[in-house]
């Protein structure tokens, strides 16, 4: 163990004195008021920062990533920002990785921040350089090919497949990491020796890496598992040499509701990498919201924080998962019900290639699949807010207005909208019984104004009570019924969470109430017509468009 030691100190008293030796690497400004800046040996972010004083806005804070190999005097760039950065006047493709040697330019925003690259020994560094902060030593970073010339690397040698040569090579990550970037709502575990690579050969766990020893389907415990196909080991290490990266993503909500503990469930995953004997890296998505599938959050923070800046080719890459919406079988081929389709969903909405277990790791035939009752992804909103087309949304004397729909209908919505400041609006949401709706809606109307009913009124009784006061009052009244589908509430109700927390949380059994009360109001109950209303979504912007042509729900 001393000798060990002793000649571990010795070799890395080595590597200190060879750096020295070999000078540093300077970034010299030649445009633009900015510092120059001396490149460690770490990997390097450059961009706007109080290092560089750049605070152009065009300017990432992460603009390019420079790793001065100072025994071979080169820098290795790689750009990372939104706007394009340049080498030698030649415009840098995004996430590829670039040799530059001593004399050469780089500019971070092209005819705005220019550097010359200068290797030099350290006493003639000038004073007013800054040493760059280094970037985190656990990121994966790109690693310089051993040709020479300012050329796209070619990636990783060790690959023996044409296809992972057009691969940058990615310096392996030096120990296993565990990350939260977004408080407690996801972990991203990686192993040791994890590379960034555009290609991803990603997969759910339970189900799809591993399935119970039990034969349970939930299991026992931490040690209840046992891989689910012999050719998962052969598989993943193909897919590895075939210069893929290998992710797994899980939902694993046991673990928000404190039934599972994050350490003991990573425990449980190294001892499934260890099995399968490649790095991985692993997104645990712990309860509702964005990263749980088939939502695609862990895939957009895989994109954009944990992969190296390295643009993900879409097409090359793909999932694997169980939760594919299958039917039961019967017969010699006998399986139960997919218990979801979160995972075929979750590739739906990245447009990403999709295979169960079976027909990825055994080439089994596919299986049909049943598409959700309410389709986002290619829904067409209506043209027409009412049925019959002649319906108009308000009256021109004094008249009472009954609202019949679940939760999540979009009825709030559709009042807010059309009637705020132009009818009474009596709500139990606000008023808290409908002995007080009922007594606003009469004070209301006597008063001379109109009044709309914002309330469920699934069934007769409940709509009675406004019928009859209508009926007393002499005023007519008009039922608007939604149109919106149980399955269609369900997804707005899950878009609203996702983008208006304020809102109290619905669950199933609440649209179930309604289901079991709802009667369809005819005009027997004394209504002078029978409005439907179809929904007509109207966004914040485009992403939170995007986001309501998702599917939210896994099944």
């Amino acid at each position: 163990m001393v000798f060990v030691y002793v000649f571990s100190i010795s070799r890395l008293f080595l590597r200190t004195m060879a750096s020295k030796s070999a000078g540093e690497c300077l970034l010299k400004c030649i445009n633009g008021k900015i510092k120059d800046v001396k490149l460690p040996q770490d990997p390097t972010f450059i961009g706007r920062s109080p290092e560089t004083e750049i605070q152009d806005q065009c300017c990432s804070r992460k603009q390019v990533k420079l790793t001065a190999n100072f025994s071979k005097r080169i820098v290795e760039c790689v750009a990372l920002g939104m706007n394009p950065s340049s080498l030698n006047g030649q415009v840098m493709s995004k996430g590829m990785a670039y040799e530059a040697k001593d004399g050469d330019i780089i500019e971070v925003v092209p005819g705005k921040y220019s550097y010359k690259i200068i290797f030099t020994s350290e006493e003639s560094l000038p004073e007013n350089s800054t040493k760059a902060t280094p970037g985190n030593s656990k990121e994966n970073i790109p690693k310089a090919n051993e040709s020479s010339g300012k050329r796209k690397l070619s990636g990783d040698p060790e690959e023996s497949s044409s296809s992972a040569s057009k691969i940058p090579r990615t310096d392996a990550t030096v120990a296993e990491s565990l990350e939260a970037p977004d408080g407690k709502l996801i972990y991203i575990w990686t192993s040791k020796g994890v590379i960034s690579r555009s290609k991803i050969a990603s997969y759910d766990i339970d189900g799809t890496i591993i399935t119970t020893k039990s034969g349970n389907v939930f299991p026992k415990n931490l040690d209840d598992w046992k891989l689910a196909f012999s050719e998962v080991p052969g598989v993943l290490k193909k897919n590895h040499a075939d210069g893929f990266k290998v992710v797994f993503f899980t939902n694993q909500a046991s673990i928000a509701k404190r039934k599972l503990k994050i350490e003991d469930f990573v425990g449980k995953v190294k001892r499934i990498v260890e099995k399968i004997n490649i790095p991985v890296q692993v997104f645990i998505s712990t309860g509702k919201g964005i990263y749980r599938k088939p939502m695609v959050g862990m895939w957009r923070l895989l994109e954009e924080r944990f992969n190296d800046g390295l643009k993900i080719d879409m097409k090359e890459s793909f999932f694997v998962g169980d939760a594919a919406g299958r039917a039961a079988t019967k017969g010699f081929q006998k399986r139960k019900k997919d218990h979801s389709c979160s995972d075929r969903l979750m590739a739906l909405n990245l447009n990403l290639r999709f295979a169960t277990p079976e027909e990825h790791f055994l080439r089994a035939k596919a299986l049909p699949w049943e598409r959700p009752e309410f389709d986002p992804k290619n829904y067409v909103p209506p043209k027409q807010l009412l049925q019959p087309p002649g319906a108009s949304l308000h009256a021109a004397n004094k008249e009472m207005i009954v609202m019949v729909g679940s939760p999540g209908s979009g009825k709030s919505a559709f009042v807010q909208a059309n009637y705020q400041g132009k009818y009474e609006i009596v709500s139990r949401d606000k008023l808290g019984t409908w002995q007080k709706c009922v007594a606003a809606a009469e004070a209301a109307l006597q008063c001379g104004k109109s009044v709309i009913v914002d309330n469920t009124n699934p069934d007769i009784e409940s709509r009675k009570r406004y019928t009859e006061l209508a009926k007393k009052l002499k005023c007519p009244c008009r039922c608007f019924q939604m149109a919106t589908t149980p399955a269609q509430a369900r997804h707005q109700i899950a878009f609203r969470e996702l983008v208006d927390p304020s809102h109290a949380p619905i669950n199933d059994m609440v649209l179930n109430s309604f289901k079991s009360k709802f009667k369809d109001p005819t005009t027997a109950e004394g209504f002078s017509g029978i409005v439907k209303v179809n929904v007509i979504p109207k966004f914040k912007d485009k992403k939170h468009q995007d986001l309501f042509h998702m599917y939210l729900l896994d099944k």
